[in-house]
């Protein structure tokens, strides 16, 4: 017979290990998966994020303090290293490219383990994100704004032709930055139905033809790994 205060002992360190490894894991299977696109990335990070936020809450596996801390600062140093201060912003940009996201609570708050930031309302930000909306998300969206501006300008010094629509760089931009904060906003034409959640792509295709979109939508191609099937062709 095995020794019982052992097995109980085994069976706890069994529990803290599959709580600490688990969510990442789960994370890494579903990134792996053909599937997954850009805006996927964060959201599994959240997942993992949310997870662990769960686990410190309740501690189930009864682990200890100290490493729940060590847990917290080693999720926030990778997410970091992947969302804030990756190369770019295009997983947290295709994120938002999602409509039903676009107003996501966890665009104002982005890294769910990260310690709660002062906030300080204002009414207007320079620059793309000049929308009336809470200060740390004026943040995201200038992030956001400027990652698609970014590729905007790659598009125009990377071809000899005006690329989208046949505009002139200096009007792009402008349409752009104005489109950017119409969609934010949720205004028109963007205010339409989302109801293929499963197909983002087909969301957007509806605004080819729509001088109120038509650079957003060219814009939205960079993200292509998640509008699956959409083509920069069709712009």
């Amino acid at each position: 017979m095995p020794d019982t205060a052992e097995t109980l002992s085994f069976q706890l360190l069994l529990s803290q290990l599959l709580a600490v490894i688990g969510p990442p894991a789960k994370a890494i299977k579903c990134m792996e998966s053909s599937f997954a696109n850009a805006a996927d990335i964060y959201e599994f990070w959240l997942a993992v994020q949310a997870m662990f936020e769960e686990v410190r809450k309740k501690n189930t596996v009864k682990l200890p303090v100290s490493v729940l801390e060590k847990i917290r600062r080693l999720c926030n140093y990778r997410f970091n290293q992947t969302i804030n201060e990756a190369p770019s912003d295009i997983f947290v940009t295709a994120f938002f490219l999602v409509p039903a996201n676009r107003n996501a609570d966890i665009l104002k708050h982005i890294n769910l383990l990260s310690i709660a930031p002062i906030r300080i309302h204002r009414d207007t930000i320079s620059g793309v994100a000049s929308v009336s909306i809470d200060a740390n998300n004026n943040r995201t969206l200038l992030r956001i704004g400027k990652f698609l501006v970014s590729q905007l300008q790659f598009e125009y010094k990377s071809k000899d032709d005006s690329p989208i629509h046949g505009l002139d760089a200096d009007l792009a931009l402008t349409k752009l930055n104005e489109q950017i904060v119409d969609y934010a906003k949720g205004a028109w034409p963007f205010n339409c139905a989302f109801t293929d959640k499963a197909n983002v792509a087909k969301y957007w295709r509806e605004f080819l033809d729509y001088d109120n979109a038509d650079v957003l939508v060219g814009m939205a191609w960079v993200t292509r790994g998640y509008l699956a099937g959409f083509e920069y062709s069709e712009v």
